[in-house]
């Protein structure tokens, strides 16, 4: 079957683009961003709306690439998932380099002295991203509004380096799957950064209301982070497979990531490989679907979506309150609201 072009006319000032439609059902843009030299407005697409989200949650200006002097980036992934076991296998990498020294011992030598943290409510992927990275990781309670217990973390902290281990990475979630919990990210970090411990942070539901200016009491914080992640196909109307990766060095991820061969070139040294930070070497052009979001709606357009998702979250919790047979189970501070009967944990699951 021949393939048919479509030709996609941008807003002003006009560009074109062409795609094909082939037997595949699902037309996609018949690019790969790799490398700068694969794919060079593809690269450029990607580093501008990153940055463009990064202004927009007003971030530390660190993580945004653009940014004069910053040493930091991001990368557009394929899910929260990735997103953690990439910052994981960055933090792992650095740790292991600072063990090993000089040393000829094989890095996989130091596997068993690393140890990574996350709370009891943390999204499941980080456990899988311990099992991946061959680490142990240490589950620590949460408050009885399921956010992350400092005082356990530290305590668990102290205990470790007392034993010979090593505390390599630690993550905090704002929006926690099972209650939407914000954990409270400038406490940690703070322990973070006196134990040299790699300080993510998963934002991949709640770190979308950074846009909102009031909800920037949560991203209290952020500075002391090494990674950031944000998955906009949460609650920023852009199709799924939109994560997006922040890191405040990009070196680490290219010395985990980097495997160089000779079909690889790279003429420009100040030129951005996709290829380097992440498990996939052919990865769609993702930018593109975030610069039509954005140009569509504008982040004021996106923060009046996210304020009418929140002001239904906040009736529908004034509508539980005042039926004697419910109860409300978390803190409703963005859009999610949890609730149960008034009955048995059998009732419930029922």
């Amino acid at each position: 079957m021949r393939r048919l072009p479509i030709i996609l006319l941008f807003p002003p000032p006009w560009k074109v683009i062409c795609c094909h439609i082939g037997r595949n059902a699902n037309s996609r843009l018949s690019t790969v961003v790799s490398t700068w030299n694969s794919n060079p407005a593809g690269t450029e697409l990607e580093t501008v709306v990153l940055d463009w989200f990064g202004r927009a949650m007003e971030i530390p200006k660190g993580f945004l690439k653009l940014h004069p002097g910053s040493a930091g980036g991001s990368v557009v992934l394929s899910s929260g998932s990735e997103s953690i076991l990439i910052s994981m296998i960055a933090a792992r990498s650095r740790a292991i380099q600072n063990l090993k020294g000089s040393s000829n011992l094989h890095e996989s030598f130091f596997l068993p002295q690393l140890v990574a943290y996350c709370s009891k409510d943390a999204n499941s992927s980080v456990e899988k991203a311990a099992k991946i990275s061959l680490v142990q990781i240490r589950i620590i309670d949460v408050d009885k509004f399921g956010r992350f217990r400092t005082d356990l973390l530290k305590k668990a902290i102290e205990e470790d380096l007392e034993t010979g281990l090593v505390p390599f990475y630690v993550l905090a979630t704002v929006g926690t799957t099972i209650c939407c919990a914000f954990d409270d990210i400038y406490s940690i970090g703070e322990i973070c950064q006196r134990n040299n411990v790699w300080f993510h942070v998963d934002g991949s539901y709640g770190g979308n209301s950074f846009i909102l200016p009031e909800m920037r009491k949560y991203s209290k914080g952020l500075q002391y982070a090494d990674s950031f992640n944000v998955n906009s196909s949460k609650a920023l109307l852009v199709t799924i497979e939109f994560a997006a990766l922040y890191v405040r060095d990009m070196k680490f991820l290219e010395e985990a990531l980097s495997v160089n061969r000779v079909y690889f070139p790279r003429e420009h040294e100040e030129t951005t490989d996709f290829r380097h930070y992440g498990i996939s070497l052919s990865r769609r052009m993702r930018g593109l679907k975030f610069w039509f979001v954005m140009r569509l709606y504008g982040i004021e357009g996106l923060q009046k979506h996210l304020r009418n998702l929140m002001s239904l979250a906040q009736k529908l919790e004034e509508l539980v309150k005042e039926d004697d047979r419910f109860t409300v189970c978390n803190d409703v501070s963005f859009t999610t609201i949890c609730f149960r009967l008034k009955a048995p944990n059998d009732v419930n699951k029922d």
